[in-house]
Parts: structure tokens; sequence; C-alpha cells
């Protein structure tokens, strides 16, 4: 029997026994035999209502008969759709209506109703009018005081939770707002405060979430959300209740500053309660990083509290490592982010970043971006400090790392160059010999080899002099004449152009090129017209011309709010991103004109060499591309 008729066979088997009359025997018994809570459950309601409140977290379900046949459940609904949607939307018009609670049967089995009409909400999108059924039937049922409700109130409050995010008007997330805040009052029962926070959280969680309807509700929010923290007594719990917390925190961002100084003040005598517990610590740790960015300058103030955390949580001599390594880079890039300078307390942390760069795992596209953050923080005070032991990593690491790695590893050196430009390349210079060597063996990736020559042009434009005895130091070091290695770095230089694809890759390259001019080397006069090459197709790319024939260079700025840099549009500058916008007004790419430069250099070289040798280099220079310098030059 072939593929495809076993898997006819398959369907008709399936099919036969899966008739309409078994597919709904089958929902409605499972719904109201498998459904209601038990009497156990129910017990544990009153006896330790903190677990029984999450005790359908994670992979709990696995390991009790009722969560096991409603994954059974979805499966069939997912699979017949269109013979079971019916027949539980039949279910639930059945229940609706007052109900008596002292009638505990009917109370359990509407809740296995809603129970189900949550758990396939994808499959009843079309189905079931959740706006109508939620303004006329479940805000009602929810605010219900009768104790002997609450199995139901909870139900509702989580298929308000499951609802939220597949068909519920945005219009209506004031009411659900309202609602959910009524229901965390204190003096209300645990379990609905825990559930109500939970669906909170899913609420706030959703594609459709509007900041603006939230804001009135923020500090009711904030205030409740903080009293059941401080009530609960088991660390899950508490980390349950902070994680709708911390989500609250990220989707405000500066707008919890007026209510946030309760839980700041709260947080450090929860990370002591926590020492055993290393997900609540996670959670701390994710809840800081929220609050760090809310704050942003004003962070300083919870850096008593943060500083440590991070320090113990990227120490790896500490096994608690292991949980929160990544959470505390993320606090730790996030702080500096947000720092208005480097303290000292900063500055001591960095010493954990050694050990992190040999561990070399996934982490280390944060660690480069804090080294980064470093850097734009105090250049100098890192590098004193630090430097003997940074250069040798990043060096050691270029030769193991891949391209998008390297290429972070020559931000954070062109950062010290631009930073540092007199005593930067000395600092760097163990790193600049590894870069130069792996560009010379020309085997790298071609975005890699124009990350390393645009280090090699910005150290040529930083500072002339060191590069001239840095060069002749590599060349005794490879056995070859200095010249023999400029006109080799030359040649790949010049080739390599066509490869770069960004402007200020192609803008910083032609600069270079053409400060080389004046500088007597035979290797340069003896490749001028390809210099000049360079120089005009990058003039033609950066250029503009305006209405009035004005030329102006289309990458020079005088204004920091004008530097391009990478963040997000929708979001306001941090204290970083405005020390990478001055750090880019000093980049040559940003500052100088290519076509004053050009000007200039040829203009130096004209009164260096005199008419007859400047003609004939000149005359090297093929016409189109002369006459379209001189045309730039002119106008």
């Amino acid at each position: 029997m072939n593929q495809r008729l076993q898997t006819i066979w398959r369907l008709r088997v399936k099919m036969s026994f899966f008739s309409y009359e078994t597919l709904v025997t089958l929902c409605q018994t499972v719904v109201s035999h498998y459904f209601p809570l038990t009497r156990e459950e129910l017990d544990e309601w009153q006896s330790d209502p903190e677990s029984f409140a999450y005790q359908e977290a994670g992979d709990a379900w696995k390991y009790s008969l009722r969560p096991c046949v409603e994954v059974v459940f979805m499966s069939l609904v997912s699979e017949f759709r269109l013979a079971l949607c019916s027949s539980i939307v039949e279910m639930v018009n059945q229940v609706q209506g007052k109900l008596n609670p002292a009638d505990t049967q009917s109370v359990l089995l509407k809740d296995a109703v809603y129970n189900a009409a949550g758990l396939v909400s994808f499959d009843l999108f079309d189905d079931i009018d959740f706006d109508k059924w939620f303004t006329t039937h479940l805000v009602a049922e929810v605010s219900e005081r009768d104790a002997r409700l609450n199995v139901l109130r909870r139900r509702v409050l989580l298929l308000m939770g499951q609802w939220v995010g597949v068909k519920m008007a945005v219009d209506l997330r004031p009411a659900l707002y309202e609602t959910l805040l009524n229901c965390m009052a204190p003096g209300e029962d645990l379990v609905i405060r825990l559930t109500a926070s939970r669906t909170l959280q899913d609420a706030v969680d959703e594609f459709n979430f509007r900041t603006e309807q939230f804001f009135p509700f923020l500090e009711q929010t904030c205030r409740f959300l903080f009293q059941l923290l401080y009530e609960v007594e088991e660390c899950e719990t508490k980390m349950y209740v902070l994680q709708a917390f911390s989500l609250v925190i990220e989707r405000v961002g500066p707008e919890i500053q007026p209510h946030a100084s309760s839980l700041i003040q709260y947080l450090p005598e929860l990370w002591q309660q926590s020492a055993d517990h290393n997900l609540l610590q996670c959670a701390i740790a994710t809840t800081l990083k929220y609050l760090v960015q809310a704050l942003a300058a004003l962070s300083v103030s919870v850096h008593p509290l943060v500083i440590p955390i991070i320090q113990y949580g990227t120490n790896l001599q500490q096994e608690a490592h292991v949980y929160l390594l990544e959470d505390s880079l993320e606090l730790w890039h996030v702080t500096l982010i947000c720092s208005p300078h480097l303290s000292g307390e900063l500055l001591h942390i960095f010493a954990n970043m050694s050990e992190l760069l040999e561990l070399g795992t996934e982490n280390l596209r944060v660690c480069l971006k804090i080294i980064e953050s470093y850097v734009l923080l105090g250049a100098a005070q890192l590098m004193q400090l630090y430097g003997d032991v940074l250069v040798p990593s990043l060096s050691s690491l270029l030769r193991n790392v891949k391209p998008e790695a390297i290429a972070m590893i020559m931000q954070v050196v062109d950062s010290v160059l631009l930073s540092l430009p007199e005593d930067g390349p000395t600092l760097l210079k163990p790193l600049l010999m590894t870069v130069f060597q792996n560009m010379l063996q020309d085997e790298d990736y071609p975005p890699v080899i124009n990350t390393y020559l645009s280090v090699w042009a910005q150290l040529l434009l930083q500072n002339a002099n060191f590069f001239s005895g840095f060069l002749s130091e590599l060349a005794t070091q490879l056995q070859q004449q200095d010249t023999q290695l400029f006109n080799s770095y030359l040649d790949l230089w010049i080739d390599k152009l066509d490869t770069m694809n960004q402007p200020q890759q192609r803008k910083l390259t032609a600069l270079a090129l053409c400060s080389l001019l004046t500088s007597g080397i035979s290797g340069v006069t003896e490749r001028f017209a390809a210099i000049m090459e360079v120089c005009n197709v990058v003039l033609h790319e950066v250029h503009r011309c305006d209405e009035e024939g004005h030329v102006s260079d289309s990458l020079v700025t005088t204004s920091v709010h004008h530097v391009g840099i990478d963040s997000d549009e929708d979001e306001e500058d941090t204290a970083e991103d405005t020390r990478k916008r001055a750090l880019r007004l000093r980049d040559p790419v940003h500052a100088v004109v290519l076509r004053d430069l050009v000007a200039r250099k040829l203009q130096e070289l004209h009164s260096a060499v005199g008419d007859t040798h400047f003609q004939s280099l000149m005359d090297s220079v093929d016409a189109e591309t002369k006459q379209q310098l001189q045309a730039f030059l002119d106008a």
C-alpha cells in the first residue's frame, strides 16, 4: 500500500470512529465530568490559596488528570472545529442566567463550561460575541460578592484573560481594567486577587494595549500589586506577582516614576528573602531592568541596590550565575545606558568582564555592548584600569568569533580611537596588531575585512604619527619592508571599496586615501589615479546639490541631533544615545567635507611637487574622472 492510500485509509478510520454524535458526547462528557473542580481542589483553595492560584502554571498540567484532559479537549476541538464549536456555544448558552449560590453543582458546572470556552477561545472566534458577553454577563458575574460564587468569579477572570488577546474591542479595555482592579482590592479572597493579577498581566501583555487607556488606572494598579507582593508568603507566588508588576513597568515606561517608591524600597528586602529561590532573583533583576529604563537618569538612585546584584549575578564564581547571568547582563547594560556618568562602583564591577569574555557563550553579544557602553561613559578611566586585560581578551576573540561579533569588537575599537585620539592607539596596540595581520591575510568574509579597513582609516585620520611608527613595527614583526607592507594594504584598501555598502565606510576610505596624497610615500603617488577614482566615486555618493547650485556633503553635520545612530525611533533618546551622537560628531565622516579635503590636498600636493610633476599625476587620471572632479571642485 503506497503512502497516499495509507493516508486515505487512516483518515477513513479516524472519521468512522469520531462521528458527529461521538464527538458531541465526548465533548459534553469531558466538560461535565472532568472539568469541574474536585473537593480536594476546593479544600486546597482554603488551606493553601497561593499554591492553588498557580497550580496550572508551568508543566504542572502533566501530573494531574483534569489539566491533561483539558489538553485532549483542545486537541479535539482543533481537529474537529466545525463539529464541536456549535456544541460548546450551546453549552455556554444553557448555563447563562443567575445562579443560586447554594447550588454548588450548578456553580461547578458553569465554571466547567466557562473553562471550555476559555481553552478554545481561538477556535470560537467566529462563534461567540465576546464583547456582548463581557458587558451583559461577565462583568456582573465577577462583581458578585457572595463567597459561594468565588469559584465562578475566578473562572470569569481567567476567561477574560484568555479572550482579551483574541477578540475584545479596544474601547472595552478601560472597563476590563476597572473590573480587574476591583477584584485585586485588599480584603478580597486571595485566590481572586492573584487570578485578577494574572489576567491583568495578560491584558497588558497584548498587542492592542494602549498606554493612554491604562494611565488612569496606573496608580491603583501599582498600589494593589505592591500590596499583593508584600502580603503573599511563598517565593514562587511573589515571583508571579512581580512578573506582572514588571510587565506594567515595561509598558508604561517613565510614567511609573511617581508610583515606584514603595516597590523600590521593598526590593532590597525581597532580594534577601530570595536567597534560596533563583527564579525569584531573576524576576527581581528583570523588574530592576525595566525600572532603570523607566527612571532614566534618575536611576542612579537605585544603583546601591542594582550594582551589587549585577556584581553577584555576573560573578562566575557564584553558583547562582547559572540562573542569573543573562538577566544580570541585561540589567548591567541598561544601567550603563541610563547612567549620566561613570561612577567608581560601576567601574569596579567591570572586573567581572574578563571571565565573561573567556566564557564566549551566547551572552558575548551583550558583553560587547556593555564594553561599548563603558567606552562611551569613560574611555580613559576604563582603559587605564582594565586596558591591560581587556585588549588581549578582545584580540583573542577576533580569532574565534563570527563576523557579527568581530564587527562589534571593531565598533569598540572605533569608539576608543574617537574618544582617545592621542592615547587610544597606544592602548589598543596589541589588538591593532591582530587586526592588521588578519586584514593582510584577506581570508575573512568581505564585511569583516571592511570593518578592519575602517579601523585603519580611522587610525590614520586620528593619529597619523602613531600610524607611521606602528606600520614600521608591524613590518619588522612580519619581516617585510615598510614600503612593501604599506603598498599591500593600499592595494587591498582600494580594491575593497566596491565591497563596502555603507556610505560612512566609503567616505571614511576616501578621506583616509586623500589624506595620504601629501605623505610623500612613493606607493601613494604611483596609485594617484586610483585614489582620484575613489574620491570621485564617493563624491558623487555623498554630495548633494540644491536648487541654487550649492554643493553640500550629506554626511556632515554640526548638530548632535542630526547624527544617525542605531536606536528605536519610537522611543526617546537615552543618555547613551546622546553620548553616541556627541562622539559621532568627532568622526571625520561627519566633521570633514570630502570636497574641501580633496581640494586642499590637491593644492598642497601641487605646491609640494611643482607644476610639471603635478601635471603628470593629473594626466594619469582618465579624462572623465578628471572632468567630474573638476566640476566638484569648481562648484
